[in-house]
């Protein structure tokens, strides 16, 4: 976890960057379900999740994200698939 900037209050908030997830959704679904992870303020999604054994399953579930009933901030950067 790192510090970063709420997009919901301006304010200085803490950030889960999710990273090299390579297309296994029990990695993924575990990192989702940590405590640290779900009270972040922004979740920030960089590259290397889709290769792999589940790859559409695992972009299925990122892209759930970006629904605002299940991320309060979530951001998509650039970066391998």
């Amino acid at each position: 976890m790192g510090e970063g900037t709420s997009a919901r209050t301006g304010e200085l908030g803490t950030v889960a960057v999710l990273s090299d997830v390579h297309g296994v959704l029990p990695v993924l679904e575990a990192v989702l379900a940590e405590p640290d992870v779900r009270a972040a303020d922004a979740v920030v999604v960089t590259g290397d999740h889709a290769a792999g054994p589940q790859p559409v399953a695992v972009l299925d579930r990122l892209r759930a994200l970006g629904d605002p009933r299940t991320c309060r901030s979530c951001s998509w950067t650039g970066g391998s698939s």
